[in-house]
């Protein structure tokens, strides 16, 4: 959705639905019409279309440094759902030690993957991974998974690419006691990281996560952002 003035765009709002749940993906204004009320428009406009066509409810994320975004969306109605750290570590910094044999892992492209398990390590991959394939479907071709099997049940699912970093889009465990799945998946990305001559890893994680978020820091990681989820009713 567009904002136009004079028959000029000066702004947009890029969105989705889910079935009953929506997700604003990003929105811009140009920096000469800021401050006019054209992003506050803008939300508007895109939540009564969004209800209309069936969502509920609507979410959005916003990183910590940018506390003027999330001020904005605060006086818009939205309110903080949840808290998500990106924790990230240097291949060398890893140490883990708990490596079971009895796992097997396979690396594999991203799209061939059809299997879904139920415990992600942040909980928001739930409601955008699936709509984000298919509206990136180009850039998912080069996005890898890797598959963790036990006695050819899968234990973790992970995602990721690699730029600069390899950065883990989401990791998905059987349970959340699959720790022994996650040192396995985590050894591997490791290996990948130094494959790559990736700089870093950086891993998703919810922040209520306590358990996983300490097991992350005992091997290595730190929080190098933090990143949250904002939601609001549509009536």
């Amino acid at each position: 959705m567009v904002a136009e003035v004079n028959d000029k765009v000066v702004g947009f709002i890029l969105a989705y639905r889910n079935k009953d749940r929506a997700y604003i993906e990003n929105i811009a204004v140009h920096e000469n019409y800021r401050n006019m009320g054209i992003g506050r428009i803008l939300i508007a406009e895109a939540e009564k279309h969004l209800f209309k066509h069936g969502a509920k409810s609507i979410y959005l994320s916003v990183k910590n440094w940018n506390m003027k975004a999330l001020n904005f969306y605060i006086r818009q109605g939205y309110g903080i759902r949840g808290i998500v750290f990106l924790m990230k570590a240097k291949p060398s910094e890893i140490i883990v030690d708990n490596v079971s044999d009895a796992y097997m892992v396979t690396d594999v492209n991203a799209s061939k993957i059809k299997t879904r398990i139920s415990k992600p390590l942040a909980n928001w991959s739930n409601l955008v991974d699936e709509v984000d394939k298919f509206i990136y479907r180009k850039l998912y071709r080069d996005e890898r998974a890797l598959v963790v099997k036990k006695n050819r049940g899968i234990k973790a699912l992970v995602t990721y690419s690699v730029n600069d970093d390899l950065v883990v889009d989401s990791i998905m465990l059987s349970s959340y006691s699959a720790i022994e799945a996650l040192e396995t998946a985590l050894t591997a990305l490791k290996n990948l990281a130094v494959f790559y001559n990736a700089s870093g890893i950086e891993i998703p994680v919810d922040a209520s996560k306590k358990k996983l978020v300490m097991f992350l820091e005992k091997i290595g990681f730190k929080v190098n952002e933090v990143e949250y989820l904002l939601q609001k009713e549509l009536s």
